[in-house]
């Protein structure tokens, strides 16, 4: 594959004859579009559709690395808040609210000493 200054990479067919052409960051309107040569047709394509393209072919192991993957590794606490408030509700009554909070798992190990 050759890549030009000019934000263009050439690849070339497997009989070394033809080569398709791809443009990057041709346009301000299309940024998030790669124009694509073959020969004396152009095509524009989203990323999001090459990247489609990509996952079809790679194998498991490829696929499974371009998955993100959302890992919870912390424990969760709810704290309880007692608000006093001065508007809208009698001087002097108490609103309780509960907080969800968050500890990653190694603040939490380290905090108590446990692994």
């Amino acid at each position: 594959m050759k890549i030009n200054k000019n934000t263009q990479a050439e690849i070339k067919d497997i009989d070394n004859k033809s080569s398709v052409l791809f443009d990057v960051n041709f346009d301000d309107k299309l940024k998030e579009c790669v124009r694509i040569h073959i020969g004396k047709e152009k095509r524009i394509i989203k990323y999001s559709d090459l990247f489609e393209f990509m996952f079809i072919l790679g194998s498991p192991e490829q696929q499974a690395k371009m998955i993100p993957v959302n890992q919870d590794l912390g424990y969760e606490y709810m704290k309880q808040l007692r608000i006093k408030c001065k508007k809208n509700m009698k001087k002097g009554e108490e609103l309780v609210v509960n907080v969800k909070i968050h500890v990653p798992k190694v603040i939490e190990e380290s905090l108590t000493g446990t692994k």
